[in-house]
């Protein structure tokens, strides 16, 4: 159980009243307590809260940041935790044309990986522009 919890996320998804909350309460205190102590953990609640908020999406990367930055201290639109998150494209993009300007030409290099990672970051940040 501790490596599924540890690669991957965990979905509930079922009818009002089945007993998820309850189940989900079970596995974070009693089943899985030693693993979800060095986990990071995101609880959305969508029966009580999606429906306040007309868009699904934006309701859900919203409150995923607040929970992130609250519980975690983890600010996901640091240049730190974006070159994490990217860290495998990061390592492709040096590997590639612009790859040789990173010694000859660092300035250069730099503005290139910067542009890419705001392609991929831009998405993100438009939602994150009106979050909760």
């Amino acid at each position: 159980m501790a490596e599924g919890l540890s690669r991957r996320p965990i979905i509930l998804i079922g009818d009002v009243g089945v007993g998820k909350s309850s189940f989900i309460r079970n596995l974070i205190l009693v089943q899985a307590n030693e693993e979800f102590k060095n986990s990071i953990y995101i609880y959305l609640d969508l029966g009580v809260n999606s429906f306040l908020d007309n868009d699904l999406e934006k309701y859900i990367s919203s409150e995923v940041e607040r929970q992130l930055r609250e519980k975690y201290k983890i600010e996901i639109l640091s240049a730190e935790f974006i070159k994490l998150v990217y860290k495998e494209d990061i390592e492709r993009f040096e590997k590639g044309i612009y790859g040789t300007l990173k010694e000859s030409n660092s300035s250069k290099y730099d503005m290139f990986l910067l542009e890419m990672l705001e392609k991929k970051t831009r998405r993100q940040r438009a939602t994150s522009s009106t979050s909760v």
